[in-house]
């Protein structure tokens, strides 16, 4: 018997850094491919409040996650933002 899994996030943080988070990200489906320093801190806060049961905002999507919109990099007009 095969499995498909139904909700799944695939998450593709930027250049993972250690340190204390920001406390802020900015994540786009499929963004343009540049890939900003994210702490990981950061990752696991947008984990938590975007990808846990119970939000389906980025549901069956890929996500590119950073700590700030690249400059001039259009892909993240359409971005959400940690509303803190």
């Amino acid at each position: 018997m095969v499995r498909t899994l139904k909700n799944w996030v695939v998450v593709r943080p930027g250049g993972l850094v250690d340190g204390q988070g920001k406390g802020s990200w900015h994540a786009a489906e499929d963004a343009c491919g540049i890939y900003p320093t994210i702490p990981r801190a950061d990752v696991a806060d947008f984990v938590v409040k975007e990808c846990l049961p119970g939000s389906d905002r980025w549901l069956r999507q890929n996500v590119a996650l950073v700590s700030h919109k690249p400059r001039g990099r259009q892909c993240f007009s359409k971005a959400a933002s940690d509303p803190q």
